[in-house]
C-alpha cells in the first residue's frame, strides 16, 4: 500500500515541477524536451501505481497487463532519456538518431509484450517484494 502511495505522491510532484520549469521564468525556463521527460516521467509514476494496485486488489490478468505496461513505458523513458543526452548541447536531433529510437522501442515492445517467454506472472509477495516471473527472453 505505501507503494502505492508513493507513486501517487511522485506522480503529484512531477507533475507540479513540469508546470513550474514550463511557466518559471529564465532561470528555471527550459527547453520542451526536458518538460516532455518529466511529464512522462509523472505518467510512469502514475501507471506504476495503477499496477501495484491491480497487483493488491486487481485480477491477476489486469496485474500482467498494466505490469507489462508499466516496464514498456519504462522502457522507453530511457531510451527519451539516452536522446536527450546525445543532444542535448545543440539540441539538434539527428536523422539517425531517431532511426536508433524507432528500433528500441519496437525492441523493447517485442520483448515485452510478443516474446513467448517473456513476462508472464507480475505479483507482491507476502514479504511485500514485487516478484517479476518470466523466462529467458533470447
Amino acid at each position: 500500500m505505501i507503494y502505492v502511495l508513493l507513486n501517487l505522491a511522485m506522480f503529484i510532484f512531477m507533475l507540479v515541477y513540469s508546470f513550474r520549469i514550463d511557466k518559471g521564468g529564465k532561470t528555471l525556463r527550459s527547453s520542451v524536451n526536458i518538460v516532455n521527460l518529466v511529464l512522462f516521467l509523472a505518467v510512469l509514476f502514475l501507471l506504476m501505481a495503477v499496477a501495484l494496485s491491480m497487483c493488491l486488489w486487481g485480477s491477476l490478468q489486469m496485474s500482467l497487463l498494466f505490469g507489462r505496461l508499466t516496464y514498456m513505458l519504462a522502457a522507453w523513458f530511457s531510451i527519451n532519456c539516452c536522446a536527450y543526452i546525445l543532444i542535448f548541447p545543440n539540441k539538434r536531433k539527428p536523422p539517425v538518431l531517431t532511426v536508433f529510437q524507432w528500433i528500441f522501442y519496437i525492441l523493447s515492445f517485442y520483448v515485452i509484450f510478443i516474446t513467448k517467454k517473456g513476462f508472464y506472472v507480475i505479483s507482491i509477495t507476502s514479504d511485500n517484494a514485487i516478484r517479476i516471473h518470466s523466462g529467458p527472453v533470447f
